[in-house]
């Protein structure tokens, strides 16, 4: 225990031998206004770092960067003589005297400013000025993966395997701060499908941002243990015609291949956008599970040794309109359609021998699958500003439909030790059909009661529906197939919530608070069809939100942070139906599942300097009824996996994440998330073994811009061992490297990378002695890939000053785009 509580307070201790405190008083504000441009070109200097500093010792107060018009405006400063130092890369700093903030004038426009070339820093090195990695805000960490090496040639996967805190496994299921039951959203919105069969259909050039949201307010869904990851689409938003085209070609094992092309007209009160992206791919995974089975008569030992590869189309279409009504309102529309087909093959062996390890039988099984996931989503809605700055009224209605249909056929032979058939060939087909639906409606007010005062209030609506049917039959002696009725059933899942809630946000002197509340109404049927078998859960929660912000100086404060939050079983924990793939696996869900519900505490730390920029954190959550995946031996030694709420866990973490900038042309960027877990004795069944469960991630970035244009980028993460419920889950560890090289004038640049280089990313399981098993597993995946991209941006690239404002429901963007 004393292990486990020096490493969660680890960060703290970091920062504190690293950084001391700068105070300031006053309690008078001011601001400071301007706009930076090129002495040559007069063109606005985006991303200019303007820096105000105190007149009598030089320290550093605050600092902002330029808008992509040069323009800044640092607010709320305290009354105070300072100056300003404004610089670029390739440009000489300049200095602004005499700033000085008064009573009587205490709002300064230094009007243009403008920057001259330098020379003799061009010759050393040449650069291109990429946005701050990492952003952090009262809420949420933003991490800007645009125009980096790592966002080339991969999918949306491959950007979330680049993020700090987030983990992606074998089956691409996706985890934040070591907890898989995250909340997905793209654009603000749910994706109505897997998330990773979406993420493995969008480019990963598409993706601007993505946002990390740990402790979520009461305007957001409060679904998900750990918080919410916000996928920020690219939304071009420049004058004229223009244009985008990404291409890519990677190989692993296959050669697979991302292609899209976006296309942007706006003219007066109209902006029209397209889209077009298609992806092929073919992707290889194997693996094997050795199994000891103790049972009352007998003992055996089982290996597995399996191997295939999956093979994907897919094909996604968007077009979107904006309308300007006036200055004040927007009306905007968009609608994608998205076509994905594949097929598979998997290939099964399994060796039964004796305790002894005498080979008893083995079996081969052959499985071939092929699917279509044809989907649609319709977007709309209108953005309102009224006169006062800041007060605004948002309707958003988004639907979604999907419908998946999958067959399989399945082969299998068995074997006896002398190589003759002891039993006759099992020949079986499956099909399996998904109709998913989902309709969202949002509306959102803002209204700023005071320049210090900010209240905000909405209503949601969010209806699911879920059609899942199974049929499977087996071929007789006659060879005629008959169905296997007791296999076969079809589940209906629907799901009903309304939601209500409110948030107030005070600003004074050093502090910052912000408090919200959410009700919320779900109501959940679920049915099967063939037996008859219904439940109608319904429940009323409460969802409170509170944050406390202290500054200790400009650039270093203090968070304090609870919310409360829930997980709904999903239709696959519910479902009861069995997955027969592997006949040695048996995969159920359990009707009778409990939400989740979560109580979340995080006390944080933010430092930013010149060259070094720390975000520290220590969280707890307690989660009420636990939902766990368990894994326990029929009497025939079949493993079944399957769902069941557990009593109580306590998950106690710290975070640490640092960016140290060196050199003007070189950034790094390093996490480091440990985390330590609890179960309630009450609840746990007999092949629980560890009560107490820990684990720990490291992450490091490294990027390097370089002459002519270049930018090399390499990545390594490093998992360490994860002690969980039934054993261990084993160290995986990789590295990538990327390069990238501007072209055709800046409005190109091709790229080269190569993930995973010592091909090591693997995923390993160790079950502690069961109560009559014990097993390894082992799994790989396609993890070693060589990609070459190349993007192109045409037409016109001037931004224009649009008249649209910020909506942190939805990620900071101007306008919503759908998302499935």
């Amino acid at each position: 225990m004393a292990k486990s509580t020096y490493l969660l307070l680890l960060p703290l201790f970091l920062v504190q031998l690293a950084f001391g405190q700068q105070q300031y008083t006053g309690a008078k504000l001011g601001s400071i206004s301007g706009t930076i441009i090129d002495a040559e070109t007069k063109k606005g200097i985006e991303y200019a770092t303007i820096s105000l500093h105190l007149v009598n010792d030089s320290s550093l107060v605050t600092g902002t960067t330029a808008k992509s018009d040069g323009s800044f405006e640092l607010s709320k400063v305290n009354l105070g003589k300072y100056y300003l130092r404004i610089g670029f890369i390739g440009y000489q700093a300049k200095y602004v005297p005499n700033v000085n903030l008064t009573k009587e004038l205490n709002e300064i426009e230094l009007g243009v400013i403008a920057l001259s070339g330098s020379y003799s820093d061009l010759q050393e090195v040449e650069v291109t000025a990429e946005k701050r990695q990492m952003e952090t805000m009262i809420d949420k960490k933003i991490f800007n993966v645009d125009k980096t090496p790592a966002a080339a040639g991969g999918d949306g996967l491959e950007v979330l395997r680049n993020v700090p805190s987030v983990e992606v496994d074998i089956d691409g299921n996706i985890s934040l701060r070591g907890e898989s039951n995250v909340n997905i959203l793209v654009d603000g919105r749910p994706i109505n499908m897997s998330a990773s069969q979406y993420l493995q259909s969008v480019p990963a050039s598409s993706i601007e941002k993505i946002e990390l949201i740990t402790n979520p307010s009461a305007k957001y869904d409060p679904e998900g243990t750990s918080g919410i990851i916000n996928i920020i689409m690219k939304k071009d938003r420049k004058g004229g015609f223009n244009g985008s085209l990404n291409s890519s070609i990677g190989h692993g094992i296959y050669t697979k291949t991302n292609n899209s092309l976006a296309l942007n007209y706006r003219k007066g009160k109209f902006n029209v956008s397209s889209s077009l992206s298609a992806n092929l791919s073919k992707t290889w995974y194997g693996g094997n599970n050795d199994r000891d089975i103790f049972l009352p008569d007998t003992n055996f030992y089982q290996t597995t040794r399996d191997s295939g590869f999956n093979k994907n189309n897919n094909l996604t279409g968007k077009i979107g309109l904006d309308y300007f009504l006036n200055n004040k309102t927007t009306l905007y529309f968009s609608g994608t359609v998205m076509d994905i087909s594949g097929n598979g093959e998997r290939k099964m062996n399994y060796l039964n021998y004796t305790s002894e390890r005498n080979l008893v039988n083995e079996s081969g099984r052959d499985a071939f699958a092929e699917y279509t996931i044809d989907g649609y989503a319709l977007n709309g809605g209108v953005q309102h500003k009224f006169e006062k700055e800041g007060h605004t009224l948002d309707l958003d209605i988004n639907y979604s439909d999907n419908d998946q249909a999958t067959s399989e056929k399945f082969s299998q032979q068995f074997i006896d030790p002398n190589g003759e058939s002891f039993e006759a060939p099992l020949f079986q087909r499956q099909s399996n059909t998904e109709l998913r639906s989902v309709f969202n409606s949002r509306l959102d007010y803002v209204n700023p009661l005071t320049d210090s005062v900010i209240f905000e209030a909405g209503f949601h609506t969010t209806l699911r529906d879920f059609d899942n049917d199974i049929y499977l039959d087996q071929q007789d002696s006659t060879g005629t197939y008959q169905p296997i009725d007791s296999l076969n059933n079809r589940f209906l899942y629907d799901e009903t919530v309304y939601a209500l809630y409110t948030t107030l946000s005070k600003e004074f002197k050093k502090w910052t608070l912000k408090g919200g509340l959410r009700y919320e109404y779900t109501g959940i049927r679920g049915k099967l069809v063939n037996t008859g078998e219904e439940a109608k859960p319904t429940y009323n929660s409460l969802f409170p939100s509170a944050y406390i912000s202290y500054k200790l100086s400009p650039t270093n404060n203090v968070q304090v942070s609870y919310t409360r939050r829930i997980n709904r079983p999903s239709e696959n924990q519910l479902n009861p139906f069995a997955s027969y793939a592997d006949p040695y696996t048996i995969r159920t869900g359990n009707p009778f599942l409990r939400p989740e519900y979560i109580d979340v505490y995080e006390l944080g730390y933010n430092s930013y300097g010149k060259k070094v920029n720390i975000n520290a954190s220590v969280y707890m959550r307690k989660v009420n009824d636990r939902i766990g995946r368990f894994l326990q031996l029929n009497e025939n030694g079949t493993n079944v996996v399957l769902f069941r709420n557990f009593d109580d866990s306590y998950v106690y973490g710290s975070e640490l994440i640092l960016t140290y900038n060196p050199f003007s042309w070189w950034r790094t960027t390093t996490s480091f998330n440990y985390w330590h877990s609890k179960f309630s004795k009450e609840g746990i069944l007999e092949n629980v073994v560890n009560l107490n469960n820990n684990g720990y991630s490291v992450f490091f970035n490294s990027m390097h811009n370089l002459k002519k244009g270049w930018i090399l980028q390499w990545n390594v993460m490093y998992r360490g061992k994860m002690k969980v419920l039934q054993g261990n889950i084993t160290p995986m560890y990789g590295m990538d490297l990327s390069a990238r090289k501007s072209i055709l004038n800046n409005k190109g640049s091709i790229s080269l990378r190569v993930s995973d280089i010592f091909n090591m990313r693997r995923f390993g399981f160790e079950s502690m002695r069961l109560e009559n098993y014990q097993y390894e597993t082992l799994r790989r995946w396609e993890s070693r890939t060589v990609y070459l991209s190349f993007n192109y941006n045409f037409g016109k690239q001037d931004m224009p000053r649009i008249n649209r404002r910020r909506n942190d429901n939805r990620g900071g963007d101007d306008l919503p785009s759908t998302g499935f």
